[in-house]
């Protein structure tokens, strides 16, 4: 696909597995308490789930 693999958050695969639409919950979550998430910088987050479930979200991330 050409897409850099420093783009992808993977992490959360060995911790949770898979949760269908809700993996960009979970995973902003996980970025956001690992304070991974630049101030400001808009970041998409992407799920697809055995080709039943999708989730998807733009984010601008505030730091509080």
């Amino acid at each position: 696909m050409g897409a850099d693999p420093e783009k992808f958050f993977l992490d959360n695969v060995p911790r949770y597995s898979h949760s269908c639409a809700s993996d960009v919950f979970v995973n902003y979550m996980t970025l956001r308490d690992e304070d991974r998430l630049v101030d400001g910088r808009n970041c998409v987050l992407v799920s697809v789930g055995l080709g039943a479930t999708f989730g998807a979200m733009v984010i601008s991330h505030r730091k509080r």
